[in-house]
């Protein structure tokens, strides 16, 4: 892949409203840099019938150690990228980038069609805003929003409440990313790529979706910041 490629902005594409990703998060000002995961498949099935992906993070590259909160250090996403368009590309596969202000709401299941007598908001949060499409699940997606929540200072994901859908051991199955990373393949497409972020509270309350924490929030370990298994 060239860095031609990552740099095309495929807005409009025929009538499609599409962007390539890493030009719909400079339009937005989020930050992002190359990074390299190992892929295997494994021998757990998804709800689907398919077979789960293991994604592993390569820890290390020619500009040092790689971790989350490199996405801090613009000078550092920088140099990434520039030794990725000098040619290293063979060094990187994906895209990571941050989710403290633009929130991604990560649905890893099948939807349910409707959430006490209604359409399930999730599904009409789709229609609404900017999404991609996982990097390994036919059914999952990465939905794009500015919500009211305040960011603290601390990377994390939370479960949103299982009405919403479940995974294939019933828990929780769609994740609210407010700090941590997420991936994505470096050619992914944004859909809905001009429609807005902001997500209008009439139609879907984050906060009051989410899953309650038990304990006071602590910081991730380095375990939890290099196995991400978001898609």
């Amino acid at each position: 892949m060239s860095a031609d490629n990552i740099y095309t902005d495929i807005t409009m594409e025929g009538k499609e409203d599409k962007m390539g990703i890493r030009e719909f998060c400079k339009m937005h000002n989020i930050q992002t840099m190359p990074i390299k995961l190992d892929i295997t498949e494994t021998k757990k099935r998804l709800q689907d019938g398919s077979f789960k992906m293991n994604k592993n993070l390569k820890t290390f590259d020619s500009t040092g150690k790689v971790n989350m909160n490199d996405l801090d250090d613009i000078e550092m996403c920088e140099k990434r990228w520039k030794s990725f368009e000098e040619g290293n590309n063979d060094q990187y596969n994906f895209l990571a980038w941050d989710t403290k202000r633009v929130r991604v709401i990560d649905v890893d299941c099948i939807l349910r069609g409707n959430v006490e007598g209604m359409e399930n908001p999730i599904n009409t949060l789709m229609g609404l805003h900017p999404y991609k499409r996982s990097n390994s699940k036919a059914y999952g997606k990465h939905i794009l929003v500015v919500d009211d929540i305040t960011y603290d200072g601390i990377r994390n994901k939370q479960n949103f409440n299982s009405k919403y859908g479940v995974d294939g051991l019933g828990k929780s199955g769609i994740d609210y990313l407010n700090g941590i990373w997420a991936w994505s393949k470096l050619d992914a497409v944004i859909e809905n790529a001009s429609k807005p972020l902001e997500v209008d509270l009439n139609i879907f309350n984050v906060k009051e979706a989410l899953i309650k924490p038990k304990e006071k929030k602590k910081k991730l370990t380095e375990l939890q910041k290099t196995e991400n298994s978001y898609t």
